[in-house]
């Protein structure tokens, strides 16, 4: 009787060998699930420019990358005003979505939203339009993040700020182009041509001048491409 019972139960044996290797195959789905989730590459933001005066456009490309398609991703961006500045819905402008998605504007123009499915990549470029009434020394920043909703992963993109200054005055300089004065050095005529018209011509100095204000975001490619046809022209 005793010798019956120290026997190993078949069956019994066979219920635990099943629930290891349930708990095993569970643990795998979960390592391979976690390992093929999509996690977010790359975040970015460009502004055409960040210094600019009342009455212009900036325009903002916010754009993120991910490892592998996300079913539900999106960019937030939010704007807020310092005083002296004040957005309505009219000054900020939704232009595309890459690739083709669901975009939103909030109202006051206080965020651009857009949502997308299916992706491992995504852009929103949006034009702020800065209102004639903008004070110099008002600010405009941008804060946001792109967020893959697969997840719950929210990667901030961070802060830009657009800042209101003087209009700079510009005048035609050679090669027919309009740039700011700044970069314009005039001379008086000498000898024969003295006393007679001024001379403008875009020096060296200028054109680097030019190329560190563009480096650090001062002016926009055009401005700087302006500046370097002007030079060329210059005798």
């Amino acid at each position: 009787m005793s010798h019956s019972m120290e026997k190993s139960n078949p069956t019994k044996a066979r219920i635990v060998s099943i629930c290891t290797a349930l708990t095993i195959l569970g643990v795998l789905i979960v390592m391979l699930s976690g390992a093929a989730a999509a996690s977010t590459d790359s975040v970015d933001r460009t502004l055409s420019d960040v210094n600019v005066s009342n009455g212009s456009t900036v325009t903002v490309t916010t754009t993120g990358s991910f490892n592998s398609s996300v079913n539900d991703a999106a960019i937030v961006d939010s704007i807020s005003t310092s005083s002296g500045v004040s957005l309505s819905n009219s000054n900020v402008s939704i232009s595309s979505a890459t690739p083709s998605g669901t975009i939103q504007q909030v109202t006051r123009s206080s965020s651009v939203v857009a949502q997308w499915s299916g992706t491992n990549s995504v852009q929103v470029t949006y034009d702020i339009s800065i209102p004639n009434s903008a004070a110099v020394g008002s600010t405009i920043n941008i804060t946001g993040d792109v967020e893959n909703r697969d997840t719950g992963e929210v990667t901030s993109v961070g802060k830009d700020t657009i800042t209101v200054e003087q209009p700079s005055k510009s005048v035609t300089a050679p090669g027919n182009v309009s740039i700011p004065s700044k970069y314009v050095t005039v001379t008086s005529g000498s000898g024969q041509n003295a006393g007679g018209s001024k001379k403008k011509t875009v020096s060296p100095s200028n054109l680097l001048d030019a190329g560190t204000d563009f480096q650090q975001k001062n002016i926009s490619p055009q401005t700087l491409l302006d500046v370097g046809t002007a030079f060329q022209s210059s005798d």
